[in-house]
């Protein structure tokens, strides 16, 4: 047989169930209210967080685009060194350019030169400048000749043209004081005669000056 205790066989007192109910209800407020604050400490933690890893985000982008700007500004310089730098390296192949074009040119003067004084028509060039000025020292009455001494003989006749036919011919042409044509054909190398002064066969017709032709 089991026997209560004196406080199992306690009743409660109405005033006690309800103050014992108005406890928990009190703690239960407490606890729910502590849960609410933890909440929002916690989430005011996270904002925070968030608004720390947001500035750090700003902060690193702000890096990158100091840094990109850098970089531009490097490649920026980097081009205007390439710029002078092709300048002048297009200016010296241009300076080049000239050197090698003028010495070319002295080159192929100094070469047309040379085949002008080894040609027929260079030697009757300057044979024309020669004759040329003997007969500006002629008076009207007088006309260029030319002797020539070949072999022992002597002819002597008015030089009306000379001419030439490359590589290496001289052709003078003319008459003999007795009216007949002359013409005469000399190797470049081989002409040799004497400049000499001839009375005009018709003075009275105009004075007609030595023709030059080369071919």
């Amino acid at each position: 047989m089991q026997h209560l205790t004196a406080t199992d066989q306690m009743t409660d007192h109405p005033v006690d169930t309800l103050k014992r109910f108005a406890f928990r209800d009190s703690l239960a407020a407490s606890i729910g209210k502590t849960e609410e604050l933890n909440k929002s400490l916690t989430r005011m933690a996270e904002v925070h967080n968030g608004l720390a890893t947001m500035a750090e985000v700003h902060n690193q982008l702000g890096r990158a685009a100091a840094m990109q700007e850098s970089i531009e500004r490097m490649a920026g310089v980097q081009n205007d060194m390439a710029q002078v730098a092709g300048l002048t390296s297009a200016r010296r192949l241009s300076d080049f350019h000239q050197e090698m074009t003028k010495l070319w040119e002295e080159r192929a003067r100094a070469a047309a030169e040379a085949r002008e004084a080894q040609s027929a028509a260079g030697c009757v060039r300057r044979l024309e400048a020669q004759i040329r000025l003997f007969e500006s020292q002629l008076d009207a009455a007088h006309d260029v000749g030319i002797r020539l001494v070949n072999f022992g003989s002597e002819i002597t006749f008015h030089v009306t043209d000379i001419g030439s036919v490359e590589p290496d011919l001289i052709v003078f042409s003319g008459k003999t004081q007795a009216g007949a044509p002359v013409r005469l054909i000399q190797q470049r190398s081989q002409v040799d005669f004497l400049l000499t002064t001839l009375e005009r066969s018709d003075p009275h017709q105009p004075k007609r000056p030595v023709g030059f032709h080369h071919q």
